[in-house]
């Protein structure tokens, strides 16, 4: 049996309406270009899409990922408040402090996804086991070691692990054991802290 194949273009139509319904917000605008996904916390924008050609199932999901995370942004993140922080450090030059609070935000907010939309399970998770080699590549060209480089790394392969990502284990494997007890014990809080 062949793999469906869907029109890129109702593909980000139909994005638009699901990003609105996931972050509860009638204005949000999705905007397929770049290559990172991010929000402002009025308009997501996704990696483009090539809309000469169908999109595969698991290309489709994997943007479904993103969508369903950047949402997840906008319904359950405090902008306001994580832009200010997220300033703050970047005007102190700590970039480390940055990317930890992203990390665990982003940890959190897809806790809350799942919980608020099952189906957004195997969207996350499709999204997540695409990040897997590029950020195992990454560890390989930085001082792992160094738990300032690798601790926000190890926050969401923690939590890729906890929720049975595929692959998560090489991330798992690339990052000192002592720093991923930390990074675990860091995703029960956040966990514990959901419930």
């Amino acid at each position: 049996m062949s793999e469906r194949k869907i029109d890129a273009t109702e593909f980000e139509n139909a994005s638009i309406a699901a990003a609105r319904t996931f972050g509860r917000k009638g204005e949000v605008n999705v905007v397929f270009s770049g290559q990172q996904a991010m929000t402002d916390g009025n308009t997501i924008y996704i990696p483009a899409l090539d809309t000469t050609k169908p999109l595969d199932e698991g290309t489709a999901r994997v943007a479904r990922g993103f969508i369903d995370h950047e949402a997840g942004h906008i319904r359950h993140t405090d902008m306001a408040a994580f832009t200010k922080e997220m300033a703050r450090a970047h005007a102190a030059g700590d970039k480390f402090h940055a990317m930890l609070l992203n990390c665990i935000e982003d940890v959190r907010i897809e806790d809350c996804v799942r919980s608020e939309y099952p189906g957004a399970e195997r969207n996350i998770s499709g999204m997540n086991e695409k990040l897997v080699d590029s950020v195992v590549e990454r560890l390989g060209k930085v001082d792992a070691k160094d738990p300032r480089v690798s601790m926000p790394i190890a926050i969401i392969a923690a939590d890729m692990e906890r929720t049975g990502v595929p692959g998560a284990d090489k991330m798992v494997g690339a990052i000192p054991k002592e720093v991923m007890e930390m990074a675990r014990d860091c995703i029960r809080l956040v966990d514990s802290k959901l419930r």
